[in-house]
């Protein structure tokens, strides 16, 4: 990753750093097989996602396996990022189904039902939490979302581009077979 991961996460007392190859969807595999608890908080380094919110998703994990950010005001460092999220969102949710809004965001908390689901998604990439969202709505976990503090970049920039778009569509219809 470029966005100073390592840096961020020394100012933290209780979070770990596990250094993974490449890949987001890999490297949250290995944190989540890293441990095991009740509860596991899955955001972003670079940012764009306010530790603060932590304790509202908390407050739902009563209720859902899943508690996904909603992030009501996108601020994204450019128009063909803010583009490519709007597309990868609306073409998830015409192809696998589901009416949930936002399923790229990377802010959520799992349980450990979610958590054992997770670790059996094969995707590497981003596409990884598209496809947690799909899985997790098919296999009937319950699924809510909250809406999250959404700010610019800290560090890094977005790998979105052309190759990852070509990439995503064809991990959605590959995606949208997965049955339980």
């Amino acid at each position: 990753s470029t966005d100073n991961t390592r840096e961020v996460v020394s100012r933290y007392a209780k979070a770990q750093l596990l250094e993974v190859p490449r890949g987001i969807g890999r490297a949250i595999r290995e944190g989540l097989l890293a441990k095991k608890d009740n509860n596991y908080i899955i955001m972003d380094a670079d940012g764009q996602h306010d530790p603060s919110d932590i304790p509202r998703f908390i407050s739902l994990s009563h209720k859902y396996d899943v508690v996904l950010g909603v992030r009501p005001n996108k601020h994204f460092e450019s128009i063909n990022r803010s583009f490519t999220s709007n597309f990868a969102n609306r073409i998830a949710l015409s192809m696998l189904g589901y009416n949930i809004n936002d399923a790229t965001s990377g802010f959520r908390l799992l349980n450990r039902k979610a958590r054992d689901l997770a670790i059996t998604i094969p995707y590497d990439d981003f596409f990884f939490q598209v496809a947690l969202i799909n899985r997790a709505v098919k296999s009937g976990l319950r699924v809510g979302t909250v809406d999250i503090n959404f700010g610019p970049r800290w560090n890094g920039k977005s790998k979105y581009n052309i190759s990852f778009a070509l990439r995503y569509l064809a991990s959605l219809i590959k995606e949208k077979q997965w049955h339980p």
